[in-house]
């Protein structure tokens, strides 16, 4: 889709806006961070230059892959750290990692490149898989009856093991269906080794969006929206929330290829902002039980919950300080753990923990460590193979965002544009949360029901 020279114009104009914007705080800025302020500049141009070159392409559509990897890096490695250095947000737990500026800053970067290159390139695969198979798949193949009995009864399965879950560790039934709004949260936590059940959430989200998509009840289909994301959202998971809030609005576009109004992307904007800021602001009593607390909450302090969303960054910038300087690059570990984090600890009682968590606090403070806090994905590449490997995997990103692209091609494969839908939203925590152990098997189990469809839902003559 080709887009008009006038919004090119137009975003031009605005990039150089923000530019002189930019350039104007670098000179008003604060002086103990000039040279970092510099480099920050010197990577927007970097990324407005990529942007102007993305829209400008003939095939150029607003939800291709790459219009939302590159939004994402623009936040955490361009807009916020800016924003920071002027608010003097530039610590973690403690821990000022700007010094890590401009060398992070130069690897992103280089990073940035490979996975342009990657998602440009002509290497094609030969053998055929499910990128292939659901560009081939249209709803014509099923009985949408047999469709929809499937979905419901895939839909519920998922819903009730993962209710099951929360009670087992000790969460109350009713708090969770009722967002906090009634009785407690929490009750005595068992010792149980079934956190492998909490992945089943995302087997949900398939079926789901075949509920909202062919169900003729839109009682039903409201009824199936809110069960699917208020446990979610009681339990304080922003980054998972974000899937199934986002893909019905997705969907809804891609089937035509059609493009929204810019004021109806302000609209979406405005409360995806509003729910996750939300919920960043209130997750805290939420998980230990105590119940919805809004006291004093205003849009603002949403803001700042999704700047810190962004936020990840200054563990990146903690990685680059001390990788390899002060501790060595831990040579695929991280990204091999992946295969272990199948494995459940009920089978499995000694399975190691993954090293992201040493890994953090190496690169920051033990308080960050304990705190749970992330990186972006390139800081697991990175730490894992150093410069070299970060680019290398970079560009197989790349080249997989270009085969994932091919998935919302034919508005005929409903199964595939259903995908898209889903997948989309979730490259949100992958560049922002990059964690390849949790968000590999986030993907296979919200693809599932996908292979459950190919076996037990009943074809329509001639599918």
């Amino acid at each position: 889709m080709k887009i008009s020279r006038l919004r090119i114009l137009g975003l031009i104009f605005l990039e150089m806006l923000l530019t002189i914007v930019i350039i104007f705080l670098w000179w008003k800025g604060p002086s103990l961070y000039s040279n970092q302020l510099l480099i920050l500049l010197f990577c927007h141009l970097f990324m407005c230059i990529c942007l102007i070159y993305i829209m400008s392409r003939d095939n150029f559509y607003v939800f291709e892959p790459i219009v939302f990897v590159t939004f994402m890096y623009y936040m955490i490695f361009v807009f916020t750290p800016i924003y920071d250095i002027f608010e003097d947000n530039v610590s973690i737990f403690g821990t000022n990692t700007m010094s890590g500026c401009i060398k992070g800053t130069i690897i992103f970067v280089a990073g940035f490149i490979a996975l342009l290159i990657g998602y440009n390139s002509k290497i094609v695969c030969r053998k055929k898989g499910y990128f292939v198979e659901f560009q081939k798949r249209t709803i014509l193949e099923y009985d949408k009856h047999s469709l929809l009995t499937y979905s419901y009864v895939v839909w519920g399965s998922s819903i009730a093991i993962y209710l099951l879950y929360n009670m087992m560790t000790g969460r109350n039934l009713l708090y969770m269906l009722s967002f906090g709004f009634f009785s407690q949260g929490l009750n005595s936590t068992q010792g149980y080794s079934v956190d492998f059940l909490s992945m089943i959430i995302y087997c949900s989200f398939v079926p789901m969006m075949n509920i909202l998509i062919y169900d003729k009840s839109k009682l039903l289909k409201i009824l199936v929206f809110l069960i699917t994301c208020i446990p979610v959202a009681t339990r304080g998971f922003r980054s998972v929330l974000i899937i199934p809030l986002m893909a019905p609005f997705i969907y809804r576009y891609i089937k035509t290829k059609k493009t929204p109004k810019i004021y109806v992307m302000g609209i979406i904007t405005f409360i995806v902002i509003f729910m996750l800021g939300f919920i960043e602001n209130t997750r805290g009593s939420m998980r230990v039980g105590t119940g919805l607390n809004i006291e004093g909450y205003s849009y603002l302090d949403g803001m700042d919950g999704i700047l810190d969303y962004f936020g990840s960054y200054k563990t990146f910038y903690g990685a680059v300080m001390t990788y390899p300087s002060e501790h060595p690059y831990t040579c695929g570990q991280q990204l091999l753990y992946s295969i272990v984090m199948y494995i459940p600890r009920v089978i499995w009682p000694g399975k190691p923990n993954s090293l992201i968590q040493e890994v953090i606090g190496n690169s920051t403070n033990e308080i960050a460590r304990l705190s749970g806090a992330a990186w972006p994905n390139i800081g697991e590449y990175y730490t894992d193979g150093g410069i070299i490997g970060l680019i290398f995997i970079m560009f197989i990103l790349g080249w997989l965002l270009k085969h994932m692209k091919k998935m919302y091609e034919n508005p005929k494969a409903k199964s595939s544009l259903i995908a898209y839908s889903l997948l989309l939203p979730a490259l949100i925590p992958i560049i922002a949360y990059g964690y390849t152990a949790g968000n590999l098997p986030t993907i296979v189990f919200m693809m599932l029901p996908f292979c459950g469809e190919k076996y037990f839902v009943k074809k329509v003559v001639g599918g």
